[in-house]
Formats: C-alpha cells, sequence, structure tokens
C-alpha cells in the first residue's frame, strides 16, 4: 500500500547515514507547519515533525542535493512500524519510508 503526504515544507534536517555494509541512506527530519482556530476564536500555530528515511541511492542523491525550503513537496512511501534499542531500553518508532518526492511549484525567484 502506498501512501503519501503533501504538505509545504519549510526546512528539513539531512543526515546522511551508512550501514556496515558501505550502503548509504539519507534520514529526514521534517518540520510541518499547520495552523487552525481554537474554540475561543484563538489563531494556533503548531509545528510537527516526523522522521522519513530514504534507502534507493539515485533519490538519496536528488534529496541531498535538493534545496526545498519553502516548497511544496509531496512525499510518497510506506509507514513502517517497529522497534529499536535506544539506551538499553527498547523503543516503539514509526518511519516513512520514502519511494518518491515531488516538487508540486515552480522554484521561487529570488
Amino acid at each position: 500500500m502506498l501512501n503519501d503526504a503533501t504538505f509545504e515544507v519549510f526546512g528539513f534536517v539531512r543526515k546522511i547515514e551508512q550501514g556496515g555494509n558501505g550502503r548509504k541512506w539519507v534520514r529526514l527530519t521534517v518540520p510541518v507547519d499547520r495552523s487552525y482556530t481554537d474554540g475561543n476564536d484563538q489563531r494556533v500555530e503548531k509545528t510537527t515533525w516526523f522522521e522519513a528515511v530514504c534507502f534507493n541511492p539515485k533519490l538519496c542523491e536528488i534529496i541531498n542535493k535538493l534545496d526545498v525550503q519553502d516548497r511544496y513537496v509531496r512525499l510518497r512511501g510506506e509507514i513502517e512500524i517497529g522497534t529499536r534499542e535506544f539506551e538499553g531500553r527498547q523503543i516503539k518508532e514509526t518511519s516513512f519510508i520514502i519511494d518518491q518526492l515531488d516538487l508540486l511549484d515552480r522554484k521561487p525567484r529570488d
């Protein structure tokens, strides 16, 4: 099943990682900004951060070179739920595995 998320990205944190077998991947920490009006008619702005990972070598290269600051993008991929060990404890984590990244707008002019 393919899942997708469409949003405005105002920046992300890239981290290139490498496994013991020499395979590289890109881990993105993506901030998504949203706003709404609460029950008291007050404007609320909230930033949600999530992790996305790309293992496709060609797409990793594109993501690493791409400037998506203030761009609308669509990430498509699979949601994976698993566990990992952190400081001696088992941590449940949800990962978004990127299969495709689409730019939905034209590059802004400077």
